[in-house]
């Protein structure tokens, strides 16, 4: 099966350099890519293709690829990525708090006893 969505050059304007425009290029292809897969799988499913009138497979084009509903898809997909990678960050922390508990932070009463009198 032949995925259309790896298909790319990155020298988009064949001169040979590599410049901001080149960079452009490959960033935007990053992002979209995880949308682009989606609609492929889902475009070789002719029951969802039909349904939502997905063209991505070698019989239809590849005429929803890099579409708005990409851009949605990748865009769902990217934000997924964030905000697991800000709980692997904290699970990562409270893992290091819990093999060094004295490095845990402490409370501000232990520091100032006499702020918090009865």
């Amino acid at each position: 099966m032949k995925i259309e969505s790896f298909s790319w050059v990155a020298d988009a304007n064949h001169d040979g350099q590599v410049g901001l425009a080149t960079v452009w290029h490959v960033l935007q292809w990053i992002y979209i890519t995880p949308g682009n897969l989606l609609l492929e799988a889902l475009g070789h499913v002719h029951v969802t293709a039909d349904l939502f009138h997905i063209q991505a497979s070698e019989q239809t084009g590849y005429y929803s690829l890099n579409s708005w509903f990409a851009a949605l898809f990748s865009l769902l997909f990217w934000l997924c990525v964030l905000v697991e990678l800000c709980n692997l960050k904290d699970f990562i922390q409270a893992r290091l708090r819990s093999r060094h508990p004295q490095s845990a932070p402490r409370h501000p009463h232990h520091h100032w006893p006499h702020l918090h009198r009865p």
